[in-house]
């Protein structure tokens, strides 16, 4: 397994009253999971169990980790006993985990490092009734979503406030640009952080190409996987720069219309 990893400081503006009361780095990590075809149940609890084994390697190959986004398990519906699997590794491994739940509409939930599922996503709209930001790694807001489309994602009013977006790939991707742009994208205009993880390989004819990603509150790039299987993307997120760089946002009055134009139209 081949790991990127980035720490990159997060300066404060001089004057920034809060200066003194910097929240601790989160330590975040994305894999490029293998994608596998199963043909059976027992292919099913396999893939399931093999996302435990990786939630118990990954941490204790990465001291002080707070957060497992997985992108495994393809169409396959997670029922209670799937769900617990990944809780105890959880709780056995003091780490938040995010991973896909399968099914036939794209479902994902986050565990806590208690093993509790605290958050639940599917891919149709209204389709869960939970609140969608909840009080993630660090103390993060956090969103569950999956991506698509740049312009989809970054209009995704459910996602309006996350300190920290956590989301997943489903389709197959043609290559990085699929990947990245929707998150550079979101991460800059939604002023937070977002952590994506796709899968890795071909199943029945269609390719996911890798390239998850960890992007910066300014749209930049933290660590990123390249097509590798089992590569594996760190980084730490600085809460306090977060809430100083929003805080300078709002006094400038940059809103998310006129970061959307400057997006589309970067030269205006």
């Amino acid at each position: 397994m081949r790991t990127t990893t980035l720490e990159r400081d997060s300066p404060r503006a001089p004057d920034d009253p809060d200066a003194g009361d910097d929240p601790p780095a989160v330590r975040v990590a994305v894999l490029n999971q293998p994608l596998e075809l199963a043909a059976s149940r027992t292919d099913v609890r396999r893939s399931w169990l093999q996302s435990e084994a990786l939630i118990t390697g990954i941490t204790a190959g990465e001291p002080g980790l707070d957060l497992l986004v997985l992108s495994g398990h393809g169409p396959w519906h997670g029922g209670p006993d799937h769900l617990e699997i990944i809780g105890a590794a959880c709780r056995r491994a003091r780490v938040w985990a995010a991973v896909r739940t399968g099914g036939p509409v794209p479902s994902m939930a986050l565990f806590d490092r208690d093993g509790h599922v605290v958050s639940r996503h599917t891919g149709v709209p209204g389709g869960t009734r939970e609140p969608r930001i909840v009080d993630g790694p660090g103390g993060l807001r956090t969103a569950l979503a999956f991506v698509g489309s740049a312009g989809a994602l970054v209009s995704d009013p459910g996602l309006r406030g996350a300190e920290l977006v956590v989301a997943l790939r489903v389709d197959p991707t043609p290559g990085p640009s699929a990947v990245q742009r929707p998150t550079r994208a979101l991460a800059w205009t939604q002023s937070c952080f977002v952590a994506t993880a796709n899968a890795c390989g071909t199943v029945r004819g269609h390719r996911w190409a890798g390239w998850s990603l960890i992007a910066g509150f300014d749209g930049q790039v933290l660590a990123s996987c390249e097509e590798e299987e089992c590569e594996l993307a760190v980084a730490d997120l600085h809460p306090g720069a977060l809430r100083s760089a929003r805080r300078r946002r709002n006094r400038s009055g940059v809103d998310l219309h006129t970061a959307l134009r400057r997006l589309r139209h970067p030269s205006r």
